[in-house]
């Protein structure tokens, strides 16, 4: 296993932690908005931090010894984004919804696509989804930077609005 430049011993145990933050701002414009559902286009800023951390047992010239590497990245990266709903009877629905955006330049290459889909329901104030969401990030710049980050499962969601 190998994390910001240190190798990390296969047969031992190796600990790993990862904390993610994203945030999307986006500009949704509906194309098709009625009782039956809605289907929308839009454009923005998706916004990842990320810190990583492992613990093990590493390689350091030729010897084995206990290391931790802890390693942050933030990158904000343009999207374009589509979303579909269908309204279904006593305030439930069906959603997909998604963003992302695929750049190869020169010696940068970025894919990104964050989706997600389920079911929902809504009511004056409140609401609540179900689904699966996926998502993944995969970058390689100047031959010195890769990144590679992919997150995929089933999803709870609770919220009010005011």
């Amino acid at each position: 296993v190998t994390m910001a430049g240190d190798e990390y011993v296969a047969d031992e145990r190796i600990d790993t932690e990862m904390e993610v933050q994203r945030y999307k701002f986006l500009y949704e414009r509906a194309l098709l908005r009625n009782d039956l559902g809605r289907l929308a286009l839009g454009l923005g800023v998706s916004y990842l931090d990320a810190i990583a951390e492992v613990d093990g047992i590493a390689l350091k010239d030729l010897l084995e010894a206990p290391e931790t590497t802890r390693k942050r990245v933030a990158v904000a990266l343009p999207v374009a984004a589509a979303a579909g709903e269908i309204h279904l009877p006593l305030g439930f629905g069906a959603f997909v919804e998604g963003c992302g955006m695929s750049v190869d330049y020169s010696y940068i290459s970025v894919k990104y696509l964050d989706a997600r889909g389920g079911l929902n329901w809504k009511s004056r104030f409140v609401f609540a989804q179900a689904g699966y969401s996926y998502l993944s990030l995969r970058g390689d710049a100047f031959d010195k930077l890769k990144l590679e980050y992919s997150l995929a499962g089933p999803f709870v969601s609770l919220g009010a609005k005011f």
